[in-house]
C-alpha cells in the first residue's frame, strides 16, 4: 500500500540436520592420495570422528561444520560411511555450498568462537526474503535503508542506520597516494577516492556471503563483496580498483574517444562512442562510469592496495551507454535512475570500515573529493488546504507534518498560510506540490481516506464529456464486430515511411529504444497491419480489428504536429462458418459500410466517398462530410503487405477523429408514421464509367424536392447491350407527402427534374430500353 510492491516473500531455513560445530583435533595425509587428508575432529556431545576430506583449508586447531553420520543435507544427501584405503571415512566436513547456504564450494566453512557440538542449524537460523518491485522514480528505495525509511515511517518507529566508524592512518593521507581529475563535470558531478592498504584478499565472512547470495549475488571475495553489500544497504554503487594496476595512482574521468575499444570485467570488448563516460588512469581506460570494470585493473587474489572509488553520475549519461553497450548491471540499473548525490561519501565510509574489518586494510585519512557544483536540497511549497481539496480527506497540519518529517523532509510553517518543505537530494522524484501530496496520501493510507457523499452535482448543466463519441464509436465498432487494439506510437523507418506521402514529415525520437522504434507514428496503420498479420499468421480466421490514438508528423514550419486518429482494418473471413450460411471474406464494402454506419450514426450525415491515389492503397477513397475530407477507406496495396509479410488481402479506414468529432450532434429529428402511401419509380441510369454513384445520388437528391423520401441504388450493370466505357445503375426513389397522396404528374414532374439535372450536370441519361 506504500507503493513498494512485494512480489515474493520466502522463508529460508537450514535444509540439513546433524550438523554441528568440530574442532579439527589432528590432520595427516591419506595413504595414496596428492589431496585427500584424514581429519581427526571432536564433535563435542556427540563425539570423536575420523573423516577423509579433499578441501584445502583443513587446518589443525580450526573449528569446522561437520555432517554426523547419517545426516541429511539438501538435494536429498544423505552422509555414509566411505572407506578410502584402510581409513573409514565417518562423517563430513562441509563447505557453505554443500549445506545450500551459498555457492561457495573450494572450502570447508570455518567457525570461530563456536563450541564443538554446537548445532549448525541454530547458528544459521531462519530468515525471510522480500521481494520488491521499485518504480523507476524511487531510487532511494534500492537500497534497504530506503525502504526501513519507508516503513519507520508509516509505523512510527525510529530509523536506524549504520554510522560509519572509519579507523583512518593519520600519518597517511588520501592525497599522496591517489589524485583525480574530471574533465566532464556534467556527466559526472561529483567523484570521490579513498586508498587502502596492507590488506588481504580472503572469502567474505559467512554473514556478509549468505545476505548477498539470498539477494541475488554471488559472493567473489571480501572487498567485492564489501562494495556489492553497501550498495545494497545504500543504494550506492561503488568500485574497488587494483591500486597497483593503475598507472601513476591518477584517475581521470573523460568522455571516451570515438572507436575506442575496451575489455570488461565479463572478458567481452566494445568499441565506444564519443559521448560515453570512462573511468581511466593516467594512461588507458579502467572502467565504463557506472556501468562495468575493466579486466585490466579488477581486484585479484594477490591485491594488496586498492583505490576506492564511489561517485555520482549523471542519470542520462549512464542510461544511454548501458543502452548502446548491452550492459545491464546492479550498479548501471541504480546510477541511470539516481542515486543521492550527497550520499556518496558515507558510502565510500561504510565500505571502508567494512574492508578494515572483512580484510585488515589501512585506510587513508580524509577522501579525495572532487564535487565543484555541490547539490543542496531543495524547498516545495505547501498548501494545507490543497490536500485536503485533492485528497478529499481533513488531513490535520500536525498529521502531514508528521508524515513528511517521518521520511526525513523537514518542515517549516510560513506566515502566509502554507507549509515549506525542504526535500533531501536522495528524493530526486519529490519536485512539485502535488508529489508531496502523494506522499501524505501514501501514509495516511487510500483506505483511511473516506468517501464524501457531499459532493454537489449541478443538474441544470448540458453536454458531454469529452469521450461520450469517442465512447459511442467504440460502441458502434464493436457492434460491427471490431476488437480494439492498443499499439505503441513508435515505428521502425521502414514502417513510417509505408503510410507517408511526404517522408521528410516524419517525426524521429531523440533517444530511441532502438533503431525498430526510432520515428514516432505518422499513420495508426502500421500498428493495427501489424497486429492484424500476427493474428493471421496464427491461423485466426477473421481479424477485424480498430484502433484510437495520437499520430505525429512536422509542419512546414519544422515545428511538431499531433492529432487524434481512428482507424481499422479487416482481413479474412467476415463471418464464421454457420450451418445455415456460407462463409465470405470482407471486401472493400465491408469497410465502406462501416464508415458510412460511423459517420452516419456519429453526424446525422452521409458521407461522401471519392476515388483518391495513396501509394499505401491499390483502390483507396477519401471519405466526405459537409465538402470536407475526414479520411480514407480502401484495400492496402500488395506492396504495404509484402513488407509487412502478408499474403491475405487487408482492407482499411483511418479518419482524422479531430476533423469528424466537429461534425458529431446528438439532436435528432424525428418524424411520425406517415399516414399517406409512397409513390415509388425505378430509374435505369446510363452513365461513363468514371461517374461516381455518390455523385449520381447526390444530383438525385438536391433536385428531388421535399417530397423525396428515399433513395437506394439496388443494381449495376455491364454486358452487351450496354456501350464500351458505360454502365448501368438502378435507383429506387421513394416519394411521400405527409398531408396527402401524391399524385402521377407530381412525381412524374419531380422525375423529369432530376433526368434533366443529371444530364446537364453529370451526362447522366435514361438507360435506352
Amino acid at each position: 500500500m506504500l507503493g513498494l510492491e512485494v512480489e515474493s516473500l520466502e522463508q529460508v531455513s537450514p535444509q540439513f540436520n546433524d550438523v554441528v560445530a568440530a574442532r579439527i583435533v589432528s590432520v595427516r595425509p591419506l595413504e595414496g592420495s596428492d589431496h585427500l587428508v584424514v581429519a581427526e575432529v571432536d564433535a563435542g556431545s556427540a563425539g570423536k570422528f575420523t573423516t577423509v576430506s579433499g578441501a584445502p583449508n583443513v587446518l589443525e586447531g580450526s573449528v569446522g561444520v561437520f555432517a554426523l553420520p547419517g545426516a541429511a543435507l539438501p538435494g536429498g544427501v544423505s552422509v555414509e560411511e566411505r572407506r578410502f584405503g584402510n581409513v573409514v571415512s565417518r562423517g563430513m566436513l562441509c563447505s557453505e555450498a554443500e549445506l545450500g547456504l551459498t555457492s561457495r564450494a573450494d572450502q570447508l566453512w570455518l567457525l570461530e568462537d563456536v563450541e564443538p557440538g554446537t548445532d549448525v542449524a541454530k547458528l544459521v537460523g531462519e530468515d525471510w526474503v522480500y521481494e520488491i518491485s521499485v518504480t523507476p522514480n524511487r531510487p532511494d528505495c534500492l537500497g534497504t535503508v530506503g525502504i526501513a525509511r519507508e516503513l519507520a515511517a508509516y509505523y512510527g518507529l525510529q530509523l536506524r542506520v549504520p554510522e560509519p566508524h572509519v579507523p583512518e592512518e593519520p600519518d597517511t593521507k588520501v592525497t599522496d597516494h591517489v589524485a583525480v581529475e574530471v574533465l566532464d563535470s556534467e556527466n559526472c558531478p561529483r567523484y570521490t577516492a579513498r586508498y587502502l592498504w596492507d590488506l588481504e584478499v580472503r572469502p567474505s565472512p559467512f554473514w556478509m556471503a549468505r545476505r548477498l547470495e539470498l539477494a541475488g549475488m554471488r559472493a567473489i571475495n571480501n572487498i567485492v563483496d564489501v562494495t556489492n553489500y553497501v550498495m545494497l544497504e545504500l543504494g550506492q554503487p561503488l568500485h574497488a580498483f587494483d591500486y597497483d594496476l593503475l598507472d601513476g595512482g591518477k584517475i581521470v574521468v573523460r568522455k571516451a574517444a570515438a572507436g575506442e575499444e575496451f575489455v570488461t570485467l565479463d572478458g567481452k570488448q566494445h568499441r565506444l562512442d564519443d559521448d560515453m563516460l570512462m573511468i581511466c588512469d593516467a594512461a588507458q581506460p579502467v572502467a565504463v562510469a557506472g556501468v562495468m570494470g575493466g579486466e585490466n585493473s579488477e581486484v585479484r587474489p594477490e591485491t594488496r592496495r586498492v583505490l576506492l572509488e564511489s561517485a555520482y553520475f549523471r542519470p542520462e549519461s549512464i542510461r544511454r551507454t548501458r543502452r548502446r553497450l548491452g550492459i545491464s548491471t546492479e550498479s548501471s540499473y541504480r546510477f541511470e535512475r539516481g542515486v543521492d548525490p550527497n550520499g556518496v561519501v558515507r558510502a565510500s565510509d561504510r565500505a571502508a570500515e567494512l574492508m578494515a574489518a572483512t580484510a585488515g586494510a589501512k585506510v587513508a585519512s580524509g577522501v579525495l573529493d572532487v564535487y565543484p557544483q555541490p547539490q543542496e536540497p531543495w524547498e516545495v511549497r505547501l498548501r494545507p488546504n490543497r490536500v485536503v481539496q485533492v485528497l478529499g480527506a481533513d488531513i490535520p497540519v500536525s498529521r502531514v507534518t508528521a508524515i513528511l518529517e517521518g521520511l526525513d523532509l523537514k518542515v517549516q510553517a510560513s506566515t502566509d498560510d502554507h507549509l515549506s518543505v525542504q526535500v533531501p537530494t536522495f528524493r530526486p522524484d519529490l519536485t512539485r506540490e502535488i508529489d508531496l501530496i502523494e506522499e501524505i496520501a501514501r501514509h495516511y493510507g487510500y483506505d483511511s481516506i473516506e468517501p464524501d457523499l457531499r459532493a454537489e452535482i449541478d443538474q441544470t448543466l448540458a453536454g458531454w464529456g469529452r469521450d461520450h463519441w469517442l465512447n459511442k464509436a467504440r460502441d458502434l465498432l464493436t457492434a460491427m464486430g471490431f476488437y480494439e487494439a492498443v499499439n505503441l506510437s513508435f515505428l521502425s523507418r521502414s514502417e513510417a515511411s509505408s503510410f507517408t506521402t511526404e517522408p521528410e514529415r516524419l517525426v524521429r525520437v531523440i533517444n530511441p529504444l532502438g533503431e525498430d522504434l526510432a520515428w514516432l507514428r505518422p499513420s495508426l496503420l502500421p500498428g493495427l497491419l501489424t497486429s492484424a498479420v500476427r493474428n493471421i499468421n496464427r491461423r485466426t480466421e477473421s481479424v477485424m480489428l480498430f484502433e484510437h490514438g495520437k499520430v505525429f508528423s512536422r509542419g512546414q514550419d519544422a515545428s511538431y504536429r499531433e492529432h487524434t486518429a481512428l482507424a481499422a482494418v479487416a482481413s479474412g473471413a467476415f463471418a464464421l462458418r454457420h450451418w445455415r450460411a456460407s462463409p465470405r471474406l470482407v471486401d472493400f464494402y465491408d469497410l465502406k459500410g462501416a464508415v458510412e454506419v460511423l459517420v452516419r450514426r456519429l453526424t446525422g450525415q452521409t458521407p461522401r466517398f471519392e476515388a483518391v491515389e495513396l501509394p499505401w492503397f491499390s483502390t483507396g477513397f477519401s471519405v466526405q462530410v459537409d465538402e470536407r475530407t475526414v479520411g480514407v477507406v480502401g484495400e492496402l496495396s500488395d506492396s504495404v503487405l509484402k513488407k509487412f509479410d502478408s499474403e491475405q488481402s487487408v482492407f482499411a479506414f483511418e479518419l482524422s477523429w479531430d476533423d469528424l468529432r466537429q461534425f458529431c450532434r446528438e439532436e435528432r429529428l424525428y418524424a411520425p408514421v406517415p399516414r399517406f402511401p409512397a409513390v415509388v419509380q425505378d430509374l435505369a441510369l446510363l452513365a461513363d464509367e468514371n461517374v461516381p454513384a455518390g455523385a449520381i445520388e447526390a444530383v438525385i437528391r438536391k433536385h428531388g424536392g421535399p417530397h423525396l423520401k428515399a433513395v437506394e441504388l439496388f443494381d449495376l450493370y455491364r454486358g452487351k447491350q450496354i456501350p464500351a466505357g458505360k454502365k448501368s445503375l438502378a435507383y429506387t426513389l421513394r416519394f411521400q407527402a405527409d398531408d396527402r397522396t401524391l399524385t402521377e404528374d407530381e412525381v412524374r414532374a419531380q422525375i423529369d427534374e432530376i433526368l434533366e439535372a443529371l444530364k446537364s450536370e453529370l451526362g447522366v441519361v435514361l438507360r435506352p430500353r
